[in-house]
């Protein structure tokens, strides 16, 4: 009896591990979150006079705080395009095809990561 109870509390821990990884957000997370580690690094090592100078602990706090409304906001935008997405695109040559579908696949996630790094950036600064 023991030992099926293991085994469905097994079972279970795959199912929402295998779940999280397949989870949507939780991909838009990941990308967020290495996004802003690199972003954190190059600025930490950057020689240039007129970069800001975060210290260690704001980017600590940044890689910890941002990279979820982020996230979100790359996800809301994915939604967005998912809703809106055109079934055929109409365009009068490969350059103008090629640039309407780069937009349709990545534009709307870019748009609202670009806008909740804004919303984020704000709050920051009011603080």
């Amino acid at each position: 009896m023991e030992m099926n109870d293991l085994n469905a509390q097994g079972n279970n821990n795959q199912k929402f591990s295998s779940s999280l990884s397949e989870s949507l957000f939780f991909k838009h997370y990941l990308i967020s979150l290495f996004l802003w580690i690199a972003i954190v690094i190059l600025n930490a090592f950057s020689d240039r006079r007129d970069a800001v100078e975060i210290g260690f602990w704001m980017g600590v706090g940044i890689i910890i705080l941002v990279p979820p409304f982020t996230a979100l906001g790359s996800y809301v935008g994915r939604k967005f395009r998912d809703f809106t997405k055109p079934d055929f695109i109409m365009t009068s040559g490969a350059a103008e095809t090629f640039k309407t579908k780069l937009f349709w696949k990545f534009g709307p996630q870019v748009i609202g990561w670009f806008v909740a790094t804004m919303i984020v950036g704000n709050i920051v600064d009011k603080a």
